[in-house]
């Protein structure tokens, strides 16, 4: 047993930012082979809505505090939400390399690498192990959700990554009294709480190190007690600009508010979705799972530290922010993102207690090297399920280019049928309009036009032969399954 152990002390005193470039380099790896695929699977309305922001900033305007959706009708598209910090990132990026699909993954890939930073620190920190920081970070990389979204156009990862690398500060803070820590800390919570409000479930345990950190190290009282009002002015500043946004242009896309009260009929179903399917199954792998099983069982070794106290408050944050958006994360597995760290952190916690009983025990020993065999082939098997699940026709991925042709007037405003979503077929048409499902009446259609709308695109041969709407309709062009009109007034 001499040469494991060898290789744990030797791979425990190795530097943090070696152990740190090998997980950037796994992660690397695994998505090289998806790095220049356009935006396509679950949830792609959410991500053509981040790329559609970012396109709008690259093409019309650089102002972070207007930010354009292109769903917006006859409308600038101008609407309230998060802090476009994502967004804007991928929008200067599209100013330096052009607006290409690789542009923006790039742009997603650098920022699960502040992810997986964050998860290796934070983890680290809290359980004193820089194994247990390695663990957290494969963890991370092969949970099924990371696996899939860390390079998709949505900002819930980017602000994880922030949120550990805040909580993180406070916790080095809380150690050594040094106040650089506490006030990156500060700051990283507050970006990570404007890029995505469900980073505020993590503001108990945030609280909880706060007021630890005052009674230990009191002269920086004034200073932590002036830095997170701060922080909480902020965020709440700019919630409060963006639902104004919203009101004022019109444009309700982005969910800024909570749900509550609602029908509770669903609820133990939307429950049973959370806890009982996806946590064990997409938001970690099923090995993971067992790892987050053994550390939770390892809890009961735990004395005197803050991981639980963190937990604990942790779990109350949670709870409300479930309590404000059961309906919205029932349907939008993503949301549960900010709940990620404690499966990840016991999760390591368990990868380190099965590493130190397997220096005694063959059985350990065995789960331990099953579990990490596992772990790099089931997560990522289950995140190419969202690979099978690309709801748009291949043709229309190079829609644009015939819409360019037969209406080369790039100002011209459209009308897409049926996109039930916000912008999906606007965004890869490269237009701005309307999204419009196939049971839209006639007379929204008339609006539209009088709106500014002088072509239509669909995919629904009823909508076009509906009486109330073929004389509306000119054909041009044909596109595999879409059919370009003309749209005229009878």
């Amino acid at each position: 047993m001499g040469r494991p152990s060898s290789a744990w002390e030797a791979i425990e005193r190795a530097p943090s930012g070696a152990l740190i470039a090998a997980l950037l380099a796994v992660q690397l790896v695994v998505h090289l082979p998806d790095l220049a695929r356009p935006a396509y699977g679950a949830h792609l309305w959410r991500q053509t809505q981040t790329l559609a922001v970012a396109r709008n900033f690259a093409e019309e305007s650089m102002n972070p505090l207007y930010p354009r959706v292109d769903s917006g009708g006859a409308s600038s598209g101008i609407t309230g939400m998060e802090f476009p910090f994502v967004n804007y990132a991928i929008a200067i990026a599209y100013k330096l390399g052009g607006g290409r699909d690789v542009t923006a993954r790039l742009v997603m890939l650098g920022f699960s690498f502040v992810t997986i930073t964050g998860c290796f620190v934070l983890a680290g920190e809290l359980l004193g192990s820089t194994i247990a920081g390695a663990a957290a970070g494969l963890i991370l990389i092969f949970s099924p959700m990371f696996f899939f979204y860390s390079t998709a156009a949505i900002p819930d990862f980017p602000m994880l990554g922030f949120l550990c690398l805040g909580l993180t500060g406070l916790l080095v803070w809380l150690r050594t009294g040094a106040p650089r820590p506490l006030v990156c800390g500060l700051a990283a919570l507050t970006l990570a709480a404007l890029i995505k409000v469900s980073a505020s479930a993590w503001w108990f345990a945030a609280l909880l190190l706060l007021v630890r950190g005052t009674r230990a190290h009191a002269r920086e009282r004034l200073l932590t007690v002036g830095l997170a009002l701060l922080g909480v002015a902020t965020v709440g500043a700019w919630y409060v600009y963006a639902r104004y946004l919203s009101r004022a242009f019109h444009n309700h896309y982005f969910r800024l508010e909570p749900l509550f009260p609602y029908p509770l009929g669903p609820v133990p179903g939307a429950l049973k979705l959370i806890f009982l399917q996806r946590m064990p199954e997409l938001y970690i792998s099923y090995p993971e799972f067992a790892l987050f099983v053994i550390g939770v069982v390892a809890l009961r070794g735990l004395r005197g530290g803050v991981l639980l106290p963190m937990l604990a408050a942790y779990a109350l944050g949670i709870a409300l922010f479930l309590v404000a958006f059961l309906p919205a994360i029932k349907i939008h597995d993503y949301y549960m993102i900010a709940g990620l760290p404690p499966l990840i952190l016991l999760g390591a916690l368990g990868f380190e207690t099965l590493r130190v009983r397997a220096a005694s025990s063959r059985a350990a020993a065995c789960a331990l090297i099953a579990l990490c065999g596992a772990l790099p082939v089931v997560g990522p098997y289950r995140a190419l399920a969202e690979r099978r699940a690309a709801p748009y026709r291949p043709e229309l991925l190079t829609v644009e280019s015939e819409i360019d042709r037969v209406a080369p007037d790039r100002a011209a405003r459209i009308v897409a049928v049926s996109d039930d979503s916000p912008n999906i077929y606007l965004w890869f048409m490269h237009r701005k309009g309307w999204s419009m499902p196939d049971t839209v009446e006639a007379g929204t259609l008339e609006r539209a036009i009088r709106g500014g709308a002088r072509y239509l695109v669909s995919e629904s041969p009823a909508f076009e032969a509906r009486p109330d709407v073929a004389p509306w309709l000119e054909p041009l062009s044909r596109h595999g399954a879409f059919r370009i009109y003309a749209l005229r007034r009878p």
